[in-house]
């Protein structure tokens, strides 16, 4: 009984000693309380909540036969990827993506039409640069859906071709359905029926505090 009472003792005495050197150093305390919520202030201060839109350069090879129109490419996009360039040039666009002034290089295939008309898919290269996996994530997530707008667009453009010989060939009813429609049947509109919408800081704020 008594080493272990022994052991609080020292423990206590330990305790106050450290106690008295703080109070008698001010300084030390504002260090303690406001140390860390200076930091998450920093860390706060930096995050937006909101991810900017990738640099990404285009390749269109010259015997794909694309259009080197940047408008229609960024169109496709979306917001997630910004297009800053399309080239012809693969190894110039891998050279930015080196240097880093560039995220994402998006390659096309060489003769998309031919493997279309092969039956075959056509591989759309996408090339990263990131050790970062969120961000490899996220790049991965945004090619996805870069690929998923290349081929509505192939499926509408196909449509309007078949719809062109169809009433050409007397079937006026071929007609009534938009190429756009064909292409995608269905699309999803987001209603949030929250009574708020607080941004990414405010809302984890609060709990930021809190700890």
């Amino acid at each position: 009984m008594r080493p272990l009472l022994a052991i609080v003792v020292r423990l206590l005495a330990f305790v106050g000693k450290e106690l008295v050197e703080t109070v008698r150093r001010p300084g030390a305390i504002l260090s303690l309380v406001l140390g860390p919520f200076l930091i998450m202030a920093l860390f706060g201060a930096g995050y937006s909540g909101v991810k900017r839109p990738l640099d990404t350069v285009i390749v269109a090879p010259v015997t794909s036969g694309l259009s080197t129109d940047l408008a229609a490419y960024q169109e496709l996009a979306g917001g997630g990827l910004l297009i800053t360039a399309v080239t012809q040039d693969r190894a110039e666009a891998e050279a930015r993506l080196r240097a880093g002034s560039a995220d994402v290089v998006i390659i096309a295939p060489a003769d998309p039409d031919a493997n279309f008309q092969a039956g075959q898919q056509s591989v759309i290269e996408v090339l990263i640069d990131a050790v970062d996996p969120v961000a490899e994530s996220y790049a991965n997530f945004l090619a996805s859906g870069l690929a998923s707008a290349v081929n509505r667009e192939i499926i509408e453009r196909v449509a309007a071709e078949s719809e062109g010989y169809a009433v050409a060939a007397g079937e006026l009813g071929a007609a009534r359905l938009p190429p756009a429609v064909v292409a995608a049947p269905t699309r999803a509109e987001v209603t949030n029926s929250a009574p708020s919408r607080p941004a990414v800081l405010s809302y984890f704020g609060p709990a930021v505090l809190a700890l």
